[in-house]
């Protein structure tokens, strides 16, 4: 399983870019653990161990579990993974995109892009359209019919969240 290495940041806690990385990271920690559905214990015992991990000044640590918490909740409440799916790897290059996770359902692959914080809703949605089209169809290219396409996961905002298709068209994760 291909998996990125958590690496200790040289930024803050506060900065919005090193949050959205550390729950990428986190998340992909914990399924890599085979932890499908945590408990509210297991999820402070996970990003406590994260933050402390990952920042060496406990204040930068309490903003890690603050800004964490949150997100990495919501992604394993509301968008978690199906017993069915496996995990092929987090933080993929496909092509000349990324994707956050990369998961198999059956023949069928997908994956997720993970935004996180207030920021990522307010994005223009041209651009996340954008980059999940991107990374939607070089995730064709590469596996042809048997990509089905990118969920794009607003952590902040769920209801907002969007699957999109290789051919552009999309529609939203929850009805």
């Amino acid at each position: 399983m291909k998996t990125a290495t958590p690496s200790r940041p040289t930024r803050s806690a506060d900065d919005p870019a090193q949050r959205g990385v550390g729950a990428h990271q986190l998340v992909a920690a914990m399924l890599t653990a085979g932890v499908r559905n945590p408990t509210p214990e297991e999820l402070f015992e996970w990003v406590g161990r994260y933050a402390t991990a990952q920042f060496p000044r406990p204040t930068h640590r309490l903003a890690a579990r603050q800004r964490l918490l949150g997100p990495v909740a919501v992604y394993f409440a509301d968008f978690g993974p199906r017993p069915r799916w496996k995990l092929i790897g987090a933080e993929v290059s496909i092509g000349r995109s990324r994707v956050d996770l990369l998961w198999k359902d059956g023949a069928r692959l997908f994956a997720d892009e993970l935004k996180t914080g207030p920021a990522a809703v307010d994005l223009a949605a041209a651009q996340v359209d954008e980059q999940a089209l991107r990374q939607a169809r070089a995730g064709a290219k590469r596996y042809g019919a048997n990509f089905a396409g990118v969920r794009v996961v607003l952590l902040a905002a769920p209801a907002r969240s969007f699957w999109m298709r290789p051919d552009g068209s999309h529609q939203p994760l929850r009805s």
